[in-house]
């Protein structure tokens, strides 16, 4: 055989086995597709099962909480808009304090299971949970009863429970100490007290002071909830959504409100904004000239939104936004 025989028969066998790899390795790839699509398709119904427990978790304590009140139709206008018209005080009868209370724990295990629920489900589901903590926020608007358990086991529930219901507890980051609490609720333009918060913004008033869309786009009224500081210590928070994936959060404040208590007020308004789908990025605005008007940049796609380093004047906030 000669060495061209041999050239030859080299390029041949290379030409084969080229071959056989070639339809090895598109085999390979079908196999990995499949194996792909089906595990696709294992993922995705693994998510809607999950999804799809979760809700059926949130329901049950929903549908226990129904019960209850359906059950004992008297009972209702204690949790419900009419509850201070159940008495001439809005408290009720001494006798029926234990099963009211039965209720207010009751639903305050549906905002741990709403809470815990979402948490193990965001990553697998764009689902809006804003309309829980509107309810929940509601609830505790409407239930002088609701209101007085809470404030009477501040140490029986994580303060972020309370948080969903729009009450803010403000604590010394070393001890556990209760600083301070606060009240958040929307604003409401047609009260006169609600109109001098209004007039912090400045007259006219900007169009995004009062404006009621999704349940995150609120301007919020947070007040000092402690007695001896409730009617002097107000924070004020109109959300505005100048463009897709942005919030700004425009604060004014009258009376005290400890540099403590304004961050953990704040974290609470990226809390509401975290539980739509539609913000990425917040500006946080504040209200001293004397410092020009700075904000502050937040990341909501961070765990917990994480706070930018840097600070910002109005006109880098301008450019910025």
């Amino acid at each position: 055989m000669t060495s061209t025989d041999v050239a030859d028969w080299a390029t041949a066998a290379s030409a084969v086995v080229a071959a056989v790899a070639l339809v090895f390795t598109g085999r390979s790839l079908s196999v990995l597709k499949r194996q792909n699509v089906v595990a696709m398709g294992t993922a995705e119904r693994t998510s809607a099962a999950s999804v799809s427990q979760s809700y059926g978790a949130i329901s049950q304590g929903m549908a226990y909480i129904n019960r209850l009140l359906l059950d004992h139709p008297t009972w209702i206008p204690y949790f419900y808009e009419t509850a201070d018209a159940a008495s001439e005080d809005g408290r009720p009868p001494l006798e029926l304090e234990p099963e009211l209370e039965l209720v207010c724990e009751a639903i305050m295990d549906l905002v741990d299971t709403v809470i815990e629920q979402r948490g193990t489900s965001r990553k697998a589901s764009s689902m809006d949970w804003s309309t829980w903590d509107a309810y929940f926020r509601y609830l505790y608007n409407s239930s002088s009863v609701l209101r007085s358990y809470i404030a009477k086991n501040l140490d029986f529930y994580p303060d972020y429970e309370f948080a969903a219901l729009g009450y803010i507890v403000v604590r010394n980051e070393l001890t556990g100490e209760v600083a301070s609490t606060w009240h958040s609720r929307e604003i409401n333009l047609q009260e006169k007290g609600d109109q001098r918060y209004a007039a912090l913004f400045g007259l006219p008033r900007p169009a995004y002071v009062g404006v009621a869309g999704y349940p995150w786009v609120r301007t919020w009224v947070m007040e000092a909830a402690d007695p001896d500081l409730r009617g002097d210590s107000v924070l004020v928070a109109a959300v505005e959504i100048p463009e897709p994936w942005l919030a700004r959060v425009h604060v004014r404040s009258t009376g005290d409100v400890s540099e403590e208590a304004r961050e953990i007020l704040y974290r609470w308004v990226l809390g509401t904004l975290t539980t739509s789908t539609l913000i990425e990025d917040v500006h946080v605005c504040t209200s001293s000239a004397a410092e020009g008007y700075p904000s502050v940049k937040y990341d909501l796609r961070a765990d917990p939104p994480a706070k930018a380093k840097e600070s910002y004047g109005l006109e880098d906030f301008k450019r910025l936004g």
